[in-house]
């Protein structure tokens, strides 16, 4: 899920997308996954840490709301715990 506004790689977990939180765009797949009848099932990478507000700026864009600030060793961090969750589901098989 979003890593933007994020600091604390600690704070990374996996779990069923119900079970998610603390993540506007969790929150955003979920309502949309619930109108076409899906509510859990599948695994997700989210950050269980609240958005930080100063990394946030708003935009005055078309279609666009703000924008999110990003670390730079965060989105590395979500991709390193996708692929061991990749991983230990298939050495599971």
């Amino acid at each position: 899920m979003g890593s933007g506004a994020k600091f604390d790689a600690t704070a990374v977990r996996i779990a069923d997308i119900s079970k998610s939180y603390n993540c506007p765009l969790a929150y955003l797949l979920r309502k949309r996954l619930r109108k076409v009848g899906i509510s859990k099932g599948f695994k997700a990478v989210f950050s269980e840490e609240l958005p930080k507000r100063e990394a946030i700026i708003q935009a005055e864009e078309r279609n666009k709301k703000s924008q999110v600030g990003t670390i730079s060793y965060l989105p590395a961090v979500f991709g390193c715990i996708c692929a061991q969750a990749c991983i230990t589901e298939l050495v599971e098989i």
